[in-house]
């Protein structure tokens, strides 16, 4: 699946906070002495997101069923993935990366509140799906002292292992932080648009299998950000990142830059 991600994001630059006062006040006052973090970096990704969907479109194979019905179910979806990122500064101001890993997920449309006139309820509809997440993107940088101000964007696709189902994703995050000692800290906002696809069939009682086709995006474009990170020396660090509000997220990153 796609980025939300993760996607997508899905998800906070890695590399941003090792030494984003630097980065910036160097951008800034260029030639003057301040050191800037080593050009490289490769970082290590777990990162999980949880958020619920609105319906585009939802059509199930059940004669006489209104569609009116479908247009404002429930849908929650659950996403992780598992993510190498290599990055590079570009410029003082400029940082640009790409990503691949793995990533699982779980999108679940309730029915249980349609009556087709069966003496059961309708099951869920359940749609589980795993593969391989890819993307690419960049963070501009500026600050002063220890402050700073990011933004960024990446954009990514994935490939499934269900041919019948698509997702892609773009991201955008912009942060301010304060630098401290070992670390920085930041918050800000990610905004995330989803596009999600599935065909396949579900299990209905006394009916067997029924054909079902469904568009969602996400229902809620913004969520919060607070994250940190944490240097062990001037090549290893942690970074952590969480999101709450209509998008919760847990990141974690550990990265090696050289």
């Amino acid at each position: 699946m796609e980025a939300r991600i993760i996607v997508l994001c899905v998800v906070m630059s890695a590399t941003l906070a090792v030494c984003p006062a630097s980065v910036h006040a160097q951008a800034q006052q260029w030639g003057q002495g301040i050191e800037l973090p080593r050009a490289f970096g490769i970082g290590v990704t777990v990162y999980n997101q949880t958020q619920e969907y609105d319906i585009q479109r939802l059509e199930v194979g059940l004669p006489g069923l209104d569609p009116s019905v479908l247009s404002d179910l429930q849908v929650d979806n659950d996403t992780s993935s598992y993510h190498l990122r290599l990055d590079y500064w570009l410029l003082p101001f400029l940082n640009v990366f790409a990503l691949g890993g793995h990533i699982d997920g779980t999108t679940t449309v309730d029915l249980a509140g349609i009556d087709i006139g069966l003496p059961v309820p309708l099951s869920n509809l359940t749609v589980e799906y795993q593969g391989t997440v890819y993307g690419a993107g960049a963070v501009l940088a500026g600050g002063w002292d220890d402050w700073f101000v990011t933004v960024e964007y990446n954009y990514t696709r994935t490939h499934l292992d269900v041919a019948t189902s698509s997702v892609k994703a773009w991201v955008a995050m912009p942060v301010i932080g304060y630098r401290v000692k070992g670390g920085a800290i930041w918050a800000g906002g990610m905004y995330q648009d989803t596009q999600e696809h599935h065909e396949g069939t579900f299990e209905l009682p006394y009916v067997g299998e029924v054909p079902f086709d469904v568009d969602l995006t996400q229902k809620t474009s913004w969520s919060y950000l607070v994250g940190g990170t944490a240097a062990f020396s001037e090549h290893w660090l942690m970074i952590l990142q969480g999101g709450f509000g209509p998008r919760n997220l847990a990141q974690v990153t550990m990265e090696y830059r050289f």
